[in-house]
């Protein structure tokens, strides 16, 4: 991984986490591209809210990320009660 992917995955974590500070946040760049990232969501916050909900979240924490080079993002969002 580069430092510009790096720096990408580090920006994205610290957008959502600064949305939502009780969140654990996890981005990677499984491709190795620095355009295609996943990240995984864990907050009290998302208890009884559905998907939509949850994403719409995660969305308004990521402003203008997408005028980067990220091209994708796959978003998984969980409640604390769903991590088994």
């Amino acid at each position: 991984m580069n430092t510009s992917t790096t720096n990408l995955t580090q920006e994205i974590a610290e957008k959502i986490k600064v949305a939502l500070p009780q969140a654990q946040v996890t981005v990677t760049d499984p491709m190795q591209d620095g355009a295609h990232l996943e990240a995984l969501i864990i907050c009290p916050s998302f208890s009884g809210q559905n998907r939509i909900q949850r994403h719409r979240q995660v969305y308004a924490a990521l402003g203008d990320a997408f005028t980067t080079n990220l091209h994708a993002l796959k978003i998984t969002t969980k409640a604390p009660e769903e991590i088994q």
